[in-house]
């Protein structure tokens, strides 16, 4: 089993950011959704 960030979220089924995608790509994410006008 992987759970990088609880064992918790992994039973629980809760998808959470890393830190590295709210640095990194968290606005071309955004941009995206945006874009696609699906939120």
């Amino acid at each position: 089993m992987a759970a990088p960030l609880r064992m918790e979220d992994l039973f629980n089924l809760t998808l959470r950011l890393t830190h590295r995608f709210i640095q990194d790509k968290q606005a071309i994410f955004r941009e995206r959704i945006a874009s696609k006008g699906w939120l």
